[in-house]
């Protein structure tokens, strides 16, 4: 789906334009590969470099060709109830800025409603405001993992199979941003050095915001995944010491019966044995049965097996 918007610095608002004007932007949303082509045709961008935007594996990475800087990033969505990462390409020509999404990229919807006031003449700045709402997606997302983690942990004690699967998914999902972050961030640092994109020294603070939330997400996704893994490492060594306390009272409980068990066994087979004649012997073998179970007990009591 193709879309055109304009807004000059003196506009008011965003607004929706049939046909292509200098420093508009457009913005291709699930495109065809026949959109695509018409676009690179109109536009005279790179239809290769554009196609790679609607690749499920691209990975981020900048690409200059004349005028015309290809950024191309990954954007965190929820699709099908999983989290996943999208490609996302902003191209900056001349006098137009063009962005490509496989799939809906729902942080646009702020500027195209007039959330965040963007001015499309100025493509700098816009291509900035861009990286910074990806960014901020980022943020969003990490914060409710975080949150999500930390509530699963206050109940270590009882995880259950669907906490673990949890744990799995979301290490999965941590492990993809940092393969988004981590060379879009590489790509930004380049920016910063002035390389590929002139900058104005306003433009360099907003840059300098971005690269410093990037490494920030970086260091937040890196760390939440060794939290991960001390929550799990931690109840691994929960369940093995609860199963040895288990194990070690069973085994007890095992040989306090074993004795009496013995004892009225040898007794009871059929041979001669002192005292059987006595009235007493039966109490007898029951008391000697109890003190010796009753002594045992004691020791694996002081032992803390029971």
């Amino acid at each position: 789906m193709l879309n055109i918007y304009y807004c000059a610095v003196k506009g008011r608002k965003l607004k929706k334009v049939p046909e292509f004007k200098k420093g508009c932007w457009v913005h291709l949303e699930n495109p065809t590969k026949k959109e695509i082509k018409n676009v690179s045709k109109f536009l005279q961008v790179d239809e290769s470099l554009c196609l790679d935007a609607i690749d499920p594996n691209e990975v981020p990475r900048m690409e200059r060709d004349e005028e015309i800087t290809y950024f191309f990033t990954r954007i965190p969505k929820i699709e099908n109830k999983e989290i996943i990462t999208a490609p996302f390409l902003i191209a900056v020509g001349s006098d137009f800025i063009l962005t490509i999404s496989d799939k809906k990229a729902d942080f646009l919807d702020m500027f195209i409603e007039g959330i965040t006031p963007i001015y499309t003449t100025q493509r700098i700045k816009f291509f900035l405001q861009l990286l910074f709402a990806v960014n901020t997606q980022y943020n969003v997302f990490l914060t409710d993992i975080s949150r999500k983690i930390r509530a699963i942990k206050f109940k270590i004690k009882r995880l259950g199979n669907q906490d673990i699967i949890q744990f799995i998914d979301y290490e999965r999902i941590l492990n993809d941003f940092l393969a988004a972050l981590v060379p879009t961030a590489t790509v930004i640092s380049t920016l910063v050095e002035g390389r590929h994109i002139r900058l104005y020294e306003q433009d360099k603070e907003l840059l300098e915001d971005v690269l410093l939330g990037s490494n920030q997400h970086i260091e937040v996704s890196k760390s939440t995944l060794k939290y991960i893994v001390n929550i799990r490492e931690a109840y691994s060594t929960i369940m093995t010491n609860e199963l040895n306390r288990v194990i070690k009272f069973l085994t007890s409980l095992t040989i306090l019966l074993t004795v009496p068990t013995m004892i009225s066994s040898f007794l009871g087979m059929n041979v001669t044995i002192p005292l059987a004649q006595n009235p007493s012997t039966f109490g007898l073998i029951i008391l000697c049965s109890l003190l010796i179970s009753g002594l045992l007990f004691i020791f694996f009591k002081r032992k803390d097996w029971i």
